[in-house]
C-alpha cells in the first residue's frame, strides 16, 4: 500500500481538507491573528495579543494555539496510519518514530496553515526590518531577518518519544529557516522530554544552555531552524510532537558574477566555509562547505569549485572552450583532494563544479542546448573514471545570450543530485532587476516555473541529502549507487556510437596547431593524472545516434501475486535491498536495440544482505531472463545472508549474572519482567516463569521475533534457504542464457557463490569475493594465516566437467567438454 493511498483510509477525514482549518484553532487564536489574515499586511499582527503568548528567551516565543481536541485526532490518526500497515519512513534523519504527514496526504492541508495562519507570525518574529517586531511584552524580542515574511515550503511531520524508542534527541539545528513546533500530549502522560534551547549556530553562546521548555498539549513554540536545541531524555510515558520545518524557496543565488562568488549571508547559514588554496588559476575558488551536525553522525561535506570563463566565446568556439574549462575544472579539483582538509571525508565528499561564461554568446537556444549536451557528454564519458574517482555529482554552466532585445541567463547542468547518474537540464534564470539576484528559474523551452527540485540551490535539503546519503553510502562500500547504473549505462553507449563514428578513437590528442586553430594559443597547467597529459578534444555525438539510445523500466515484485511488473517509480523508493530493470541498448552493431535483464544489489540497503524477499525476487528477475532468453547481467556489492537480531527485544531482556559484582563469571539465563512479557505479542518467544527474590521472572528459552517489524524479511536461517533458492536457479540460468556478474564492491557468502556459479565474471581489484570475513577464518584455522579480505584461496583441485560454451556462435561450441580448474575457497 502506498502512502499516498492512505486519505481514503482515513479515520478523522476533516483532518485532510484544507476548508476545515477554523476547526484547529483556538478562538483566541484566530480572534489574535484575524487582522493580518483579513488584510494580508503582517504589521496587522500585534504578537502580545496571541494568548498566552511569552517570550522563553531570546528569539523564541510560545503561544496557545490548537484545540486540544484536534491534538488527540491528529496522534490518533498517526496511530491508525501504522495500525493498517502502511509504509513510513522516518520523520527526520535524526527521529525514528512517527510520520511524515506531508506524504500521506496532508501536503496541502498543512500549505493553508502555513499560508493562513503561521505565516504572519513568522514575519513578525523572523521577516524584514519593515514587518518584524522588535520587542514583545516590553522585552527585546531578539528575531533576526531569516526570510520569514516569504515562507513558501514546508516539511511537517509528527515525532513520537518513549522510553523504549527516541528516549532523547541531540543538541542540533533544524535544516530550515523557521520552525513551528506544537505539543500534541498532554502534560500528565509524559515525565521528562523537555526541551532545551541554546544560542544560535556559529554565534559565541551556540554551546551556552538559554533555556528549557516544557511542551504544553496544543502549545506552538517558535523559533529559527539555525537555533541549537535538543530534546532531554523522556523518563515515562509518552510524547508526540507537531512540527513544521518551513523555508524560504527563492533563496538568493549562491554565485555573483565576480570572483565574489557566494552570498556568503545566505551560505553560512547552511555551511562551514573554508576556502582551499589550491587553485592552479586566478580565475577559480574552491571552498569545502560543511553543513552543521545534525546528530551522531558526522556531516558529509561538499567541494565546491567555482570559476569565471572571461575570454570572448561564439558559436564555433563555444564546444572547445567549455572542454578546455572542465578540463581546468578536474585539476582543480584533484588538487584540491589532496587537500587534508578534504583528504580526510574520503569518497564521503560531493565535488560540484561551476562555471560562468561572462561574454554573451550569439547562439539559438536549440543550438546552444545540443552544443552543452553533446560537449560535456563527450567529456564525461572520455573522463568518466576520474568523474567519479573524483565524486563529481554536478556540473553547471551559465550563460548569457541574446534574445532579440534582451539578454537571457541560463543555467545548463548535469546533475545527479536530484536522483539518477548526471541528468541533463536547462534552466532560464529571471533576475532582480535591482539587485541581479535571481527571482526564481524556469524552464527555458516551455517558460514553466520550476518545482523546488529542479534547481539545487532552492531544493528541498532533506530530499537532496536523502539521495547523497545513499550515493554516499555506496561510495563507502567501494561500490556504485544501484540506481545510478542505467544512467551510467547510457553515457557509456554514448560514447560507443562516437568511437564508431570517429576512426581516430573515443580519446586523442591534436597538433597544437590544429588545437588552437581561430583561436589564441592558451597554456594548459601539466596534469599528474595518467593520461591527462593532453587535453580532452570534443567529439560531436552522430546524427545517426538514436535518441531513446537507452530504456530502462524498473521491475518490481507484485507481492500479492509473487510476479514481476514494470513500473516508473522515483529513485531510492524501494523497500528491499534488491533492484532490476529491463533494459533495451542500442548499439552501433544493433541500432534496432537489444534487451538486458539487470540485477543489482542496493548496498544502501540493510548493506545489500540477501533476505527472503531479496532472494525471492532475485530469483523471479533471473528466471524472467531465462524464459525470455535475455542475458541475465547481475551487479554485485553485498554482505551475504542477513542475520540480525529482534531489536524490539534489546530494551527490555535483562541478565541474571552468576555473581553480580563480578560479570566475567558469566551468567545463569536472560529473562524478562512480567511487565514487559506481557505487552509482548504471541511468538515473539519461548519463556518459561520462575520466582527469584520475590520478583515473577521470564526466563528465555528461545527467540522467534513473529511479528515483529525487526524480522520482516527474516533475519535467521529462513534467508538460508532463500540463499539455496538463488544458487539453483543461476546454476539453471548459467545452462540456459547468457550470465554476466560485475562485481563492484565486497561480495560476500551467498553473494559471493553466486558469481562463481554465473563463471562470467569481472571483477574490481578491491572488490573481494569471500565466504566469510579474514578474521572469522583465523579463528576457524586457529592462526593468523589471512591479514586481509584479498587472500581467500587455500586449497585448489582440478576435475573435468560438460561447461556451455560462452557464446554458441563460437568455435568452443563444437568442444562441449571443457577441463576447469576449480578453487575451493572459503
Amino acid at each position: 500500500m502506498k502512502p499516498e493511498k492512505y486519505a481514503s483510509h482515513a479515520r478523522h477525514k476533516e483532518l485532510f481538507d484544507p476548508e476545515k482549518l477554523s476547526e484547529w484553532f483556538l478562538p483566541s487564536f484566530l480572534g489574535a491573528t484575524s487582522a493580518w489574515r483579513a488584510s494580508g499586511d503582517p504589521r496587522m499582527l500585534d504578537l502580545g495579543k496571541l494568548p498566552r503568548v511569552k517570550l522563553e528567551t531570546s528569539g523564541v516565543i510560545s503561544f496557545d494555539c490548537l484545540r486540544p481536541e484536534l491534538c488527540e485526532k491528529l496522534v490518533d490518526e498517526v496511530r491508525q496510519y501504522h495500525a493498517l500497515g502502511f509504509p513510513g519512513r522516518a520523520p527526520n534523519s535524526m527521529n525514528n518514530y512517527g510520520l511524515v504527514l506531508n506524504e500521506i496526504g496532508m501536503k496541502d492541508t498543512f500549505t493553508a496553515v502555513l499560508q493562513h495562519h503561521l505565516l504572519g507570525i513568522g514575519a513578525r518574529c523572523f521577516g524584514g526590518d519593515e514587518v518584524r517586531e522588535s520587542t514583545l511584552l516590553g522585552q527585546r524580542l531578539g528575531g533576526e531577518d531569516w526570510g520569514g515574511d516569504s515562507l513558501s515550503k514546508h516539511h511537517s511531520f509528527v515525532v513520537r518519544y518513549r522510553p523504549d524508542e527516541d528516549r532523547m534527541l541531540d543538541m542540533h539545528v533544524d535544516e530550515c529557516d523557521v520552525t513551528f513546533n506544537f505539543g500534541l500530549s498532554d502534560t500528565g502522560i509524559f515525565a521528562g522530554s523537555d526541551l532545551v534551547f541554546c544560542g544560535m549556530l556559529g554565534s559565541a553562546d551556540q554551546r551556552k544552555h538559554r533555556h528549557t521548555y516544557r511542551h504544553e498539549q496544543g502549545r506552538c513554540i517558535v523559533h529559527a531552524g539555525k537555533r541549537r536545541h535538543g530534546a532531554l531524555p523522556i523518563s515515562d510515558g509518552e510524547r508526540c510532537n507537531l512540527q513544521g520545518s518551513h523555508t524560504v524557496l527563492q533563496l538568493p543565488d549562491l554565485l555573483d558574477t565576480s570572483l565574489r562568488i557566494y552570498n556568503r549571508g545566505t551560505l553560512q547559514r547552511l555551511y562551514s566555509l573554508q576556502r582551499i588554496h589550491k587553485e592552479v588559476r586566478p580565475t577559480s575558488h574552491i571552498y569545502l562547505a560543511t553543513p552543521p551536525a545534525t546528530g551522531a553522525k558526522a556531516p558529509t561535506s561538499d567541494l565546491l569549485m567555482r570559476a569565471l570563463f572571461l575570454s570572448r566565446v561564439d558559436k564555433d568556439s563555444f564546444s572547445t572552450s567549455l572542454t578546455d574549462s572542465l578540463d581546468v575544472a578536474l585539476e582543480e579539483v584533484e588538487h584540491a583532494m589532496l587537500d587534508p582538509r578534504v583528504a580526510k571525508f574520503g569518497p564521503s565528499v560531493t565535488s560540484r563544479i561551476f562555471v560562468h561564461f561572462v561574454c554573451e554568446l550569439d547562439m539559438e537556444l536549440e543550438q546552444l542546448e545540443r552544443s552543452f549536451t553533446d560537449t560535456i557528454s563527450s567529456h564525461v564519458g572520455h573522463n568518466s573514471s576520474e568523474v567519479i574517482k573524483l565524486c563529481i555529482d554536478e556540473i553547471e554552466v551559465k550563460v548569457h545570450r541574446r534574445a532579440g532585445t534582451v539578454i537571457e541567463t541560463l543555467r545548463l547542468s548535469l546533475s545527479s543530485l536530484g536522483g539518477g547518474f548526471l541528468k541533463p537540464k536547462m534552466l532560464r534564470e529571471i533576475p532582480d532587476p535591482v539587485t541581479g539576484y535571481p527571482l526564481r528559474w524556469e524552464a527555458a523551452k516551455e517558460g514553466a516555473a520550476i518545482s523546488a527540485s529542479d534547481h539545487p540551490h532552492v531544493a528541498d535539503q532533506a530530499e537532496l541529502s536523502r539521495y547523497q546519503a545513499k550515493r554516499v553510502a555506496a561510495r563507502r562500500a567501494g561500490s556504485t549507487y544501484a540506481f545510478d547504473l542505467p544512467g551510467m549505462l547510457q553515457l557509456a553507449l554514448t560514447m560507443k556510437w562516437i568511437a564508431a563514428t570517429n576512426s581516430s578513437g573515443a580519446r586523442r590528442s591534436s597538433s597544437p596547431d590544429a588545437r588552437n586553430e581561430g583561436r589564441g594559443a592558451r597554456r594548459r597547467s601539466p596534469s599528474p593524472r595518467s593520461g591527462r597529459g593532453a587535453p580532452t578534444v570534443p567529439s560531436k555525438v552522430p546524427d545517426t545516434m538514436p535518441k531513446d539510445i537507452l530504456t530502462a523500466v524498473e521491475l518490481v515484485m507484485d507481492w500479492s501475486k509473487m510476479e514481476l511488473v514494470e513500473t516508473t517509480r522515483a529513485e531510492g523508493a524501494n523497500d528491499l535491498g534488491m533492484l532490476a530493470w529491463k533494459l533495451t541498448m542500442k548499439t552501433p552493431e544493433y541500432p534496432e536495440g537489444r534487451v538486458v535483464i539487470l540485477i543489482a544489489n542496493d548496498v544502501t540497503f540493510q548493506a545489500g544482505s540477501f533476505g527472503v524477499r531479496e532472494d525471492q525476487f532475485f530469483q523471479k528477475a533471473s528466471e524472467l531472463a531465462r524464459k525470455l532468453g535475455l542475458p541475465r547481467v547481475y551487479v554485485s556489492c553485498n554482505s551475504g545472508a542477513r542475520v540480525g537480531l529482534v531489536e524490539e527485544l534489546k530494551p527490555l531482556y535483562k541478565v541474571q549474572w552468576l555473581d553480580a559484582n563480578d560479570c566475567s563469571k558469566g551468567f545463569d539465563y536472560l529473562y524478562l519482567t512480567k511487565a514487559d512479557y506481557e505487552k509482548l505479542p504471541a511468538g515473539t518467544v519461548e519463556a518459561h516463569k520462575v520466582s527469584q527474590g520475590g520478583e515473577e521472572r521470564y526466563v528465555l528459552d528461545a527467540i522467534i521475533g513473529e511479528g515483529q517489524k525487526s524480522t520482516q524479511g527474516g533475519i535467521g536461517v529462513e534467508n538460508l534457504q532463500g540463499s539455496g533458492l538463488i544458487a539453483g536457479e543461476t546454476s539453471r540460468a548459467y545452462q540456459e542464457t547468457f550470465t554476466l556478474s560485475y562485481i563492484t564492491g565486497r561480495s560476500v557468502g551467498i553473494g559471493a557463490y553466486l558469481n562463481r556459479l554465473g563463471q562470467r565474471n569481472i571483477q574490481m581489484v578491491s572488490s573481494p569475493m569471500i565466504l566469510t570475513g579474514y578474521a572469522a577464518l583465523n579463528k576457524l584455522l586457529g592462526k593468523n594465516v589471512y591479514s586481509s579480505q584479498e587472500r581467500r584461496c587455500i586449497r585448489v583441485r582440478v576435475r573435468a566437467s560438460t561447461r556451455s560454451p560462452p557464446d554458441i556462435s563460437s568455435s568452443l561450441a563444437r568442444q562441449p567438454t571443457t577441463p576447469l580448474l576449480h578453487v575451493v575457497w572459503y
